[in-house]
């Protein structure tokens, strides 16, 4: 889910990806207007240490650095601008609370819903509804149903390729294994480490 975050804060932010920011305890106060919280919340990363180094966003999300998603949260300011970027990718909004923790990938989405959001990065911010049935044809051959893909624009082109680029440099360690083909995405854990993902 973070690829989200830092997409929200590219394109309506228009921070860069050479944008530094420092590893360190990042908080969204109680009662902070924007986001409305009862307790004050500051998440540790998944190892429990900040480093203090000062990291480029492309670095902080190849690290998935959960200081740098809650910096990026609160300078996006709230928490609907991500909800209707991934609107846009195809996600019901209603899928996602309306809390900051959002930034560190707390929604419940199944694979389907992040496999269709990312078909955008793969195709220059172009979304794609997934298709389980292209064509049906009766005995003798007639075709009787052919799909047509349901896209539509969801990211600038120029705001994607920047993205796609983040992406590539998160997925580096795997294009040795990929040989003449390109790969992009990200990788991801639920709670304990019981699920390892990669999109």
């Amino acid at each position: 889910f973070k690829p989200f975050i830092y997409s929200t804060a590219i394109i309506d932010n228009a921070m860069s990806p050479c944008y530094k920011v420092e590893d360190v305890k990042q908080c969204i106060q109680a009662n902070d207007p924007n986001f409305n919280l009862a307790t004050t919340w500051c998440p540790s990363n998944s190892d429990n240490k900040f480093t203090g180094a000062s990291l480029t966003l492309r670095q902080a999300l190849k690290d998935s650095k959960n200081s740098v998603s809650v910096f990026l949260m609160k300078e996006i300011g709230n928490v609907q601008s991500v909800k209707n970027l991934v609107g846009n990718l195809g996600i019901d909004k209603a899928k996602i609370p309306d809390y900051p923790s959002i930034c560190l990938g707390t929604p419940e989405l199944s694979a389907m819903d992040m496999a269709c959001a990312y078909t955008a990065f793969a195709n220059d911010g172009i979304v794609t509804k997934p298709i389980f049935v292209t064509r049906i044809e009766d005995k003798n051959g007639r075709v009787i149903y052919s799909a047509v893909p349901e896209q539509k624009r969801a990211i600038n082109a120029s705001y994607n390729y920047v993205i796609v680029d983040m992406l590539k440099y998160v997925a580096a360690i795997l294009q040795p294994k990929f040989n003449k083909f390109e790969v992009a995405g990200k990788t991801g854990t639920t709670n304990d480490y019981k699920d390892g993902w990669f999109v």
